[in-house]
This record gives structure tokens, sequence and C-alpha cells, in this order.
């Protein structure tokens, strides 16, 4: 097919019509077929027709296969790469999304949230917009009617999606403005209650991602979470509690990575292995690597006029460098857990690196926490 197509597919015609072949056989060729003939840059109505009656003779045939979901969501997750390389990431995404076995699209996901995955990772806003016009005015090709028939998408999610695209980029006033678009009800839901019921701001120097109890809120819907960070923001741009603003601020970025308490800030989905297995990509340098957080942490620890707070920032900027290794490498080997450079800033500072030594002992960080909420 890649090096003789008019011959390859004048085969296909011929096994098609012209010799005994089982249905399974059938279903492969009118697969090959289409997708040969596949150009998403043109994609008339004579190949949405060809695509539609294809879908359909799959359907019907559907007791042949030993596997049918899979037969089908490999074939649609081809179809719709195919429209993602020529840049309808609009397109390829409500195709992913009919799938009765969705595709992740990256290793940090698993194999679930592929259509989700791929508008954050690999689309833009517009094409989020795109399906969210069409879902809204109902007014549509019977193409676009066809992609949105089934489709696992509502516009409170999409909204959700958008403002998520945002976070990713750094962009806070734009994900606030999609944020605040989505209904009350959407982020009472119990799903999204359960990945966003702590407290966003609060770290401790053991394991942020697990609910622990003591720091339970009783939920930080998203539009929340980033309104709070944009006032922190105005705080660090005003120089008003800089230092505690910036450690604040640093919180609120750490608990949106892999190691956080808040990914789902950033993923619909989480892994255990993800910092493990994640693929090198500049969004997950931000969702891995927690170079956002330490930015601030440093900021903290700079601008702090008190061993305290240049002590936990101290603390928690380590932390992040440790964590960014342990991405970049793929494996805790080669990182050393007990060493931290930033504890010498503390000591140039201060003269004593006693409270920093004291933070690594929870009780003592936790009592420092209180005392900023």
């Amino acid at each position: 097919l890649a090096e003789k197509k008019g011959e390859a597919l004048a085969w296909v015609e011929k096994a098609m019509n012209e010799v005994k072949i089982s249905s399974l056989q059938m279903a492969q060729l009118k697969v090959i077929r289409f997708l040969a003939e596949l150009d998403p840059s043109h994609f008339n109505e004579n190949a949405q027709q060809d695509f539609e009656s294809t879908l359909r003779w799959l359907d019907v045939h559907r007791s042949d296969f030993i596997d049918y979901d899979t037969f089908t969501s490999q074939f649609m997750l081809y179809v719709s790469g195919e429209f993602l390389r020529a840049g309808d990431a609009a397109t390829a995404a409500l195709l992913l999304s009919k799938n009765k076995r969705d595709m992740g699209m990256d290793r940090v996901s698993g194999l679930a949230h592929g259509a989700v995955d791929l508008l954050v990772m690999k689309g833009q806003t517009r094409d989020i917009e795109r399906i969210i016009r069409l879902l809204k005015t109902g007014k549509s090709s019977g193409w676009e009617k066809f992609l949105l028939k089934g489709c696992s998408f509502s516009i409170d999610g999409l909204y959700d999606l958008e403002g998520t695209w945002f976070i990713h980029h750094d962009q806070l006033d734009s994900a606030y403005s999609c944020f605040s678009k989505v209904d009350e009800k959407y982020w009472e839901n119990e799903a999204n209650r359960s990945r966003l019921n702590m407290d966003p701001f609060y770290v401790d120097n053991v394991e942020n991602h697990y609910n622990k109890g003591f720091d339970t809120v009783d939920y930080h819907n998203k539009a929340k979470y980033v309104k709070r960070m944009l006032e922190l923001k105005h705080n660090v741009a005003m120089k008003k509690n800089t230092a505690q603003s910036c450690y604040l601020l640093g919180n609120a970025y750490y608990n949106m990575t892999w190691f956080g308490n808040s990914w789902a800030m950033m993923k619909f989905s989480w892994h255990v292995y993800g910092a493990y297995n994640a693929e090198k990509n500049s969004l997950n340098d931000v969702y891995c690597g927690c170079r956002r957080a330490e930015d601030y942490y440093l900021t903290g620890l700079k601008s702090a006029r008190d061993d305290s707070t240049a002590a936990i920032c101290a603390l928690m900027a380590g932390i992040c460098e440790r964590n960014r290794k342990v991405y970049r490498t793929g494996s805790t080997g080669k990182v050393d857990f007990l060493r931290n450079k930033y504890r010498d800033v503390v000591l140039q500072r201060f003269g004593s690196a006693d409270v920093f030594d004291s933070f690594r002992e929870c009780s003592f960080l936790e009592e420092y926490q209180e005392r900023l909420r």
C-alpha cells in the first residue's frame, strides 16, 4: 500500500468481488481500502458515507469477531490519528470519544481518557471551543451529527477541559474564566469531589498524594483553586507577604503535579507509575518535573525574613528537585533522598539550619502549616 497504492487497491477490490472469503477477511479488506483512500484534508461526502457504511457493515457482522470492540476501537484510533496529523484535533477527539475501549495518549494516564488526553496534550483551545459550539447550537452537518452521536463530552466537561489546557500553559486568568463557566453541580459530582477534597495549599514532607484526614477540606473546585492562586499572585506583585504567598503558590503548583494531592488540576486520571514511565515532553515536564513549584519556593526562600519560612521553602524546593530527578531518570536509584542543597542557603542567610532540620520531623512542619492557615 505504501509503495504501490493503486496496484494494492486493485488486488483488494479483486479479493472483495471475485474470491470467496470469510466475513472477518472482508472486514479487514474494507478497513484496508478505506484507510488507503483516507485523506482528512479532503474528507468529502463520499468519504463520509464510505466511513459510515464500513462501520455499519462491521456492526452487522459483530458476532463473527472474537473481540469486536478491540477491532473497531483500533480502526477508530487510526482514523482519529490521521485527522490529528492533519491538524483537526476536534474531529480526532470526537472520533476517539466514541470508542468502547478508550485509548490513552500518554503513559502517565494509562489506558483511560484518550479523547481528553488528545485535546489537552495535542489540541488547541480552538478545538475544544469548536466542540462546545457544536453541542450548544445543535446546528450541524450530517458528518457533525455522526461525530456528536454517542460522544462522551458535555459542555461543563469541555469548559473544565479548556481550563485545564490553560493550567498546563500557566495562563491562570484564562483558566479561571473557563472554570467559572462550569455549573456548580458538575463540581459537586462525587467523582470530581473525590479528586479535589484536599487542601491544595497544604503539603508535608512525607506523602502528599493521598488523603490523610487532617488536611481534608469540604472541597476546592477548580475555579476556587485558581481564584485563590490569582489572589496570591497579586500579593507577590504588590510585595505583600511575598515569602508566605510564594510558599503557598509553590504548594498550589506542587499539588497539581503527579506527586501532589490535586493532580486532577492537570490530568483526568492518575497512574501509580506515572512519574517513572512518563514520556519526556513539555507538558509532562510540568506535571512530573515540579519546576513551577520550585521557582516559587526559591522566590520565597530569597525573600523570607524569618528562618521558618526560609526553611520550609528550602525544604520543598529540594523535594521538587528530587522529584524531577525521579521523572528524568525513571528511577529512585540515583536519587539521594537525604541531600538538599538549599539547606546551605538557609545556613548562610540565618547562621543556623536548626529550623530546617526540625522540619524534617512531621510534627514541627504541621505546626508551622497551621500557623499559615
